[in-house]
Formats: C-alpha cells, structure tokens, sequence
C-alpha cells in the first residue's frame, strides 16, 4: 500500500500533502515507531532506487524534485547487485 501511495503521489494522482497525510494516518494506525527508518522520504529513497531503470530526467519529473542532482544525492540508494550487473 504503501508503495501504491508514493507512486500515486508521484504520478500526480494525488496532491503530495495528501499524500503524507494518508502516510501519517497509516503509520499511526500500524503502530510504527516514530523515526528516521519509517518516514516518508524512506518511501521516496525506495521507490528512487527500485526506479533506477528509468532515465533520470522522467525519474525527477515522476518524484517531484526539483534537480536531477537531489536525487543521485539523496535519494538512490547503490546496491551490489546493480554493481555487479554494471561490471559483466
């Protein structure tokens, strides 16, 4: 759901405050603990990093940031196995 809630977020279906609103209610009614590991920017971090196939500049437009340069900064996350698959 949560996945759903950031894509829906990003493509525009719904208004990002929105958005964090639903995040909050959900979270709240899980009972996650509060911090840094269960916040919405986490969501973000995921899915930039699960999306990043696609070219940077639609991956920008489709999160809402404003640079490319935040997301590479802030957002993908390197992993070994995209590493590796980069090397063959």
């Amino acid at each position: 759901m949560a996945s759903a809630l950031v894509r829906a977020a990003s493509a525009g279906s719904i208004c990002p405050r929105t958005a964090y609103a639903l995040w909050r209610q959900l979270t709240a009614k899980v009972e996650l603990p509060k911090g840094a590991w269960y916040g919405w920017h986490l969501l973000r971090r995921q899915w930039a990093t699960e999306m990043k196939h696609t070219p940077l500049r639609d991956l920008t437009y489709m999160g809402g940031w404003k640079s490319a340069a935040t997301v590479l900064a802030c957002y993908q996350i390197p992993d070994e196995a995209t590493q590796r698959e980069a090397l063959r």
